[in-house]
């Protein structure tokens, strides 16, 4: 099957994925048919929505509001409150994307935020029928509370009311305002609805590197770690951060560490993997180059949906964050000092962290996990700015796996 890269060059979508000005909810204007440069085909309809239609969608399993590509829900409620002043004082807004699946079902391609504010504002006058029904098509919904307005500069009087507790007229009003849409049919080419995803993605909420990932090397592996990162086990060690978690921070960390375990050999130094799909990649080996994200694409170009790879991802993830906690406790992922007090998770450290007690025995590091927490104590000290600058260059990726050299030698000696 083609993707997303047909279209865009690998060094576009590495500078993409680190372009913090990439973000979603930007219209985009196509025709009813269009053939692509690479003879694909895309069909489209053209079509308004009342939000009570779009209710009656979504409880009915018709439109599903999180696909696997998409980020979770991250507006906050005054984001959302100022959405729906803008649908109830019919301002225009962008156009929503959807795309329609070979079982009928339609999908969120971009809108995904409009479309769950819209949910969550109409939740307070569903029934206990519609809203059991809406559990059963999708358990995210649970968890999508009833939105009560805030902060309007316009309709002050809508202020710290649901939708319930609005008048009749009001209520009336909002179930019959229009959405616009595009519905991308499924006679289009299976992967053409990635590529739109990827050329709207501009707007009012940043798009993150790791979602992107998500789109564009959609597969067995990401969506592995996607669940691993669900877990209770993930969330702790990373100190229970519900912004990190549902930006995929704590996915962007544990594959990074996992794709550079691969280059670091048994005396902590560089080295070069051995390919083992070259079809996908068209060479026969991978090195680091000082582009963690080249890296980090090349990984998953190889092994996307690789069983195998899902399984030794679960072992690693579940492993080191087990010794990593053994040692560091709540002090995990951060920049220790004499003062403990740095409460930010550092990247660098983690991947350090996680890659280098993965390598030792649980025995050993629970018998020395005082002299472990030391050692890493004092290398951070000394060599503070490789965790700081230019962390992702080849010189300073291996002068941070001395501190398994130093480690090894204090293990065994």
């Amino acid at each position: 099957m083609s993707n997303i890269l047909e279209k865009y060059s690998e060094t576009d979508l590495i500078d993409v994925i680190e372009n913090d000005k990439i973000d979603l909810d930007c219209e985009e204007e196509i025709s009813d048919e269009t053939e692509t440069p690479s003879g694909r085909k895309l069909y489209i309809d053209k079509v308004d929505k009342s939000t009570s239609d779009i209710i009656r969608m979504i409880t009915e399993g018709e439109l599903i509001l999180q696909p696997d590509y998409q980020r979770k829900f991250v507006w906050n409620e005054k984001t959302q409150s100022q959405f729906i002043e803008s649908l109830l004082l019919s301002i225009p807004i962008p156009t929503i994307f959807l795309a329609e699946n070979d079982d009928d079902t339609l999908e969120v391609i971009d809108g995904q935020q409009r479309l769950t504010t819209v949910y969550s504002f109409y939740k307070s006058i569903l029934n206990e029928d519609e809203l059991e029904r809406d559990s059963a098509k999708d358990k995210q919904l649970d968890e999508i509370q009833p939105l009560k307005l805030s902060g309007l500069n316009t309709l002050t009087n809508l202020n710290k009311k649901t939708l319930n507790e609005m008048d009749e007229k009001i209520q009336r009003r909002f179930k019959n305002v229009s959405l616009p849409m595009v519905i991308i049919q499924k006679d289009s080419s299976e992967d053409i609805k990635y590529d739109v995803f990827s050329r709207i993605n501009q707007g009012s909420i940043k798009l993150n590197g790791q979602e992107l990932l998500n789109v564009m090397y959609r597969g067995k592996l990401l969506s592995a770690l996607n669940t691993i990162c669900e877990g209770t086990k993930v969330d702790n060690v990373f100190g229970n951060r519900p912004i990190l978690k549902k930006r995929f921070g704590y996915n962007e960390i544990l594959l990074r560490a996992f794709v550079i375990n691969d280059f670091i050999d048994t005396d902590w130094e560089l080295r070069t993997v051995r390919v083992h799909n070259e079809q996908a990649l068209e060479k026969k080996e991978r090195k680091y180059g000082g582009r963690l994200n080249t890296s980090i694409i090349e990984f998953l170009k190889e092994f996307r949906n690789d069983e195998e790879k899902c399984d030794e991802l679960e072992t690693f993830i579940n492993d080191s964050i087990s010794k990593v906690e053994i040692v560091f406790e709540d002090r995990a992922f951060k920049r220790i000092d004499s003062n403990d007090s740095s409460t930010s998770i550092n990247k660098t450290i983690a991947e350090l962290q996680l890659v280098t007690l993965s390598r030792f025995s649980e025995s050993t590091i629970r018998e020395n996990k005082e002299l472990i927490e030391k050692s890493f104590r004092e290398f951070l000290s000394e060599n503070t700015e490789i965790f700081l600058r230019a962390t992702n260059n080849t010189e300073n990726l291996k002068r941070r796996y001395n501190w398994g050299k130093v480690l090894s030698s204090k293990l065994e000696g």
